[in-house]
């Protein structure tokens, strides 16, 4: 006997199943490990270049003693790195050498389950170090700055204890901005 079904019938009838699993005792079910990586994706603390920039990340999945495979996609800033690859936790670190915005994609993934993964995307700012010029006091009172570049701040000294300081956006002597 061999049974034909339209598919006009077969979308009309709508069914429901419901699935039930006999499990013999002592078996144990387990599921992949879900791993979490802290902290949450975003942006991270900024840096600057020329210091020490240090940012620790760590991961779990609620199996004690438990190890992760560090590794990340994207570009990390210049003169940064992670110090370890393999752990429950590694920290972006080093001298940042550049100026430069990256996003990055850090992944974890649990070295007894390779099921358990866990992936989270970050950005840093990495900022230029302030610029520092030399500057000359002549006696009539005026400034002259070396290259052009005005100092982020400066002091007016005179005789005795006549002493003004200017601070950036540094202003003239007679009060116009330079």
């Amino acid at each position: 006997m061999h049974l034909r079904f339209s598919r006009a019938r077969l979308r009309v009838a709508q069914f429901a199943f419901v699935l039930f699993l006999l499990i013999p005792t002592g078996v144990v079910l387990a599921l992949p490990p879900t791993v979490a990586i802290s902290p949450a994706s975003g942006a991270l603390a900024s840096g600057q270049v020329g210091v020490s920039y240090s940012q620790t990340f760590s991961a779990s999945d609620g199996i004690v003693n438990d190890t992760y495979v560090w590794s990340t996609t994207g570009v990390l800033p210049a003169g940064l790195a992670l110090s370890t690859t393999t752990g429950t936790t590694t920290t972006l670190t080093g001298i940042p050498t550049s100026a430069t915005s990256s996003t990055f994609t850090l992944t974890a993934q649990s070295a007894t389950d390779a099921t358990g993964v866990s992936t989270n995307n970050y950005s840093v700012s990495i900022f230029a170090a302030p610029q520092s010029s030399s500057t000359n006091l002549v006696a009539n009172g005026s400034f002259e700055v070396a290259a052009g570049n005005l100092p982020q701040s400066w002091t007016q000294g005179g005789y005795g204890t006549n002493t003004t300081v200017f601070t950036y956006p540094v202003f003239g002597i007679n009060n116009t901005k330079a």
